[in-house]
């Protein structure tokens, strides 16, 4: 008795839900009639309830694949990202490293600079001072051996270039005097010097 009060309540609260209320006071008649509408909404509720869950169930696994394939194209991004802040931080520190040792080299310069204006300040030696004249004595004396073994072979240049200029006179002179029937020495070249 107490399992079907139970059931009896149960259906009141559904057929009140879907406004449908039977009167505790109405006929078995109308009692069979209001629980059989009752199933026939409860079979068109569970279809409703069915399709929307479907529905319900696409559309998660629709917005469930769109946001993982949007979170995939995020971290690729930001990978991407992350490579290329790295690559322009390593080229930072790599002129940073050149930008340093430019330094040193300009520091370890200015240092071998004021040390050869600190060795130029000191006095010579004696030594020092007699092998300096001994360099200009040889420098000298190659120099005015170099001017004069030049100077030779200039001349000796100059007077092959005056015979050669000479050879080539008397032939042109020669060819001229027999095209034109001309007696020797009829027709002659004059230099520049000559002129």
């Amino acid at each position: 008795m107490r399992f079907t009060g139970l059931y009896r309540t149960t259906n009141y609260l559904r057929n009140n839900a879907l406004g449908k209320v039977a009167s505790p006071s109405s006929t078995s008649s109308t009692t069979s009639t209001t629980t059989s509408t009752v199933k026939t909404a409860a079979k068109k509720s569970d279809g409703v309830i069915r399709g929307s869950a479907v529905a319900v169930i696409g559309g998660a696994a629709i917005f469930g694949s769109a946001y993982y394939y949007l979170r995939d194209l995020m971290e690729s991004e930001t990978n991407q990202l992350i490579e290329k802040t790295k690559s322009i931080e390593s080229l930072k520190t790599k002129r940073q490293l050149l930008e340093e040792e430019k330094r040193e080299i300009e520091k370890e310069h200015e240092k071998l600079l004021k040390k050869r204006e600190l060795a130029n300040q000191l006095p010579e030696e004696k030594d020092q001072a007699s092998h300096k004249l001994l360099l200009l004595k040889f420098y000298r004396n190659w120099n005015s051996i170099f001017y004069g073994v030049s100077s030779e072979i200039d001349s000796q240049n100059q007077k092959k270039q005056q015979e050669r200029m000479s050879v080539m006179r008397s032939r042109v002179e020669e060819e001229v005097q027999s095209k034109f029937s001309l007696k020797d020495g009829q027709y002659k070249i004059k230099t520049i010097q000559e002129e």
